[in-house]
């Protein structure tokens, strides 16, 4: 600490003397600071900072002091630098904000544009440290701000931002999705319509805005399907339809919402269900990366996956996947015309493929980088997507090195159940990190916090790594689960269960 801090440390503890309980600052990887209990054990993912004293001063002490605690090459001001800065317009999504602003220093002096909502309010303390923020929820004044630093280019990392981008990209002259392309991006009928128009994929489905759509959209659809938001992500508001009345139930239940899925939205889609070929102890889906410069496309990789946990909650990503070279060549043929038909001209997309007998076909294209890709590409390539959508939106050049699969990487994310729940205690974390193969393991959740449940894929963890080949995953895969124990408490109930990631997950 620095001698600056340290009188600070001073100052503020000899301010409270007298009061006997004493807490400590403690500082998580996002570099979000706290204060808790000196007695407390610190959470996985936490560190002291050296400063303690009562609780009251230990809240001073952060709110004065943190921002001098940033790192001195992170603190100018986005118009001192000499080159344009570049604007990401963040919200829940593929990248974290610490990742954001570590990956992208050094490519150009970050404006931060907040897709105003709780999550991305809590973050600005964190933005402004390392830049210039710039409140999103007002188009014209934000324009207005943002074209007064000369920008270069903008990006975005989030499914819910991507509208949000594609307006201010227009708005200020720069390249991005054009808006027709955002919204076929991002509305699940819409992209179904182009994709059926240009004779891509024949698959069922139907929009329904009133409850009275239902039984016009069974008879189109039929049964089973998957009802999902037509704005929306993340398997969030996602379900398995098998029957009429159950179905109706639901339609009538996300209806009444004052949304469904994403912020905005308001209609729901039935599509048919896409039944997959057998591919245990695999999942029967894949996603494929792609780069697209100036309309070329240029695919990163094809990744594989675990099976889905239900109703549709995914665990992580494999590379290289299990596929053959033929298969491997025939999806990213499917992708790049599907890339074509909706317009995407530059950027980085991830289309979801199902696995059926019958071939591939495609689940969705996503206008942005997909959720846990970046970190593949990280420990197998040596790149971050991130800088690499960056660079691209700034129009500058483009390196993208060959995946030469000598092991086999994954990035497995445990996931949350569908019941809410608290969690008491995590055991076996060291022992996780002892395994021969993982590289890291980035927690979530820790002791004391509540789980809210629900159909959409909630991750509680990060586990990242490499083995020699498929097999060998298999067997660290379970062995990962098998390690961690977390003990739960359910809301609808006072006994604490003791269950692994696996049993955890399958809830």
């Amino acid at each position: 600490m620095s001698d600056e801090n340290t009188q600070t440390q001073m100052k503020y503890s000899s301010s409270f003397e007298g009061l006997t309980d004493e807490y400590l600052v403690v500082i998580n990887d996002e570099e979000q600071y706290a204060c808790v209990h000196s007695e407390w054990p610190v959470a996985t993912g936490w560190r002291a900072t050296g400063f303690s004293g009562t609780q009251e001063a230990c809240k001073k002490w952060i709110e004065e002091v943190w921002t001098d605690m940033r790192p001195v090459s992170l603190r100018n001001d986005p118009q001192s630098f000499d080159n344009q800065p570049l604007i990401v317009i963040y919200d829940e999504g593929a990248a974290l904000p610490k990742d954001i602003v570590t990956e992208l220093n050094g490519v150009a002096p970050l404006v931060v544009v907040i897709n105003s909502n709780e999550h991305t309010r809590e973050r600005i303390s964190y933005f402004s440290r390392f830049g210039h923020v710039v409140d999103g929820s007002d188009i014209e004044r934000a324009v207005s701000e943002l074209a007064l630093l000369n920008p270069a280019g903008i990006v975005t990392f989030s499914e819910r931002a991507l509208r949000l981008t594609a307006t201010l990209a227009k708005h200020l002259n720069l390249p991005f999705h054009d808006l027709e392309t955002a919204y076929r991006l991002t509305d699940k009928n819409k992209q179904r319509v182009a994709l059926q128009e240009a004779g891509i994929e024949s698959i069922r489905f139907y929009l329904i805005n009133t409850v009275s759509d239902w039984e016009q959209a069974v008879e189109q659809v039929c049964l089973p399907a998957v009802l999902k938001p037509a704005y929306g992500g993340g398997s969030i508001d996602t379900y398995f339809i098998e029957d009429t009345q159950t179905g109706k139930r639901l339609v009538e239940k996300l209806l009444s919402n004052k949304q469904i899925g994403f912020d905005g939205g308001r209609s729901l889609v039935l599509e048919e269900f896409l039944r997959g070929r057998p591919s245990l102890p695999f999942g029967d889906y894949v996603s494929v990366e792609s780069l697209v410069v100036n309309g070329e496309i240029k695919h990163i990789n094809v990744t594989g996956k675990m099976p889905l946990s239900p109703p549709f909650r995914e665990y992580g990503h494999i590379w290289p996947s299990v596929l053959s070279d033929r298969e491997q060549n025939q999806i990213y043929a499917l992708t790049s015309s599907a890339i074509k038909v909706l317009g995407v001209n530059r950027g980085i997309t991830h289309t979801e493929l199902k696995l059926t007998e019958q071939g591939p076909r495609i689940i969705e294209v996503n206008g942005r980088v997909g959720g846990g890709i970046n970190e593949m590409a990280k420990i197998s390539l040596n790149i971050s997507l991130l800088e690499m959508a960056a660079r691209l939106a700034l129009g500058k050049m483009i390196d993208l090195p060959v995946f030469n699969p000598e092991h086999v990487y994954f990035n497995i994310c445990h996931i949350a159940p569908t019941r809410p729940c608290e969690i008491l205690r995590i055991n076996g974390e060291d022992e996780l990190l002892s395994l021969d193969g993982v590289s890291s393991y980035r927690p979530y959740v820790w002791a004391g916090t509540t789980l809210p449940g629900g159909s959409q894929t909630n991750e509680i963890n990060m586990v990242l790594g490499k083995v020699d080949n498929h097999k060998a995953f298999l067997d660290i895969y379970q062995r990962m689960g098998q390690c961690l124990r977390f003990h739960v408490r359910f809301m609808d109930s006072e006994e604490v269960q003791i269950l692994d990631a696996h049993e955890l997950g399958a809830i």
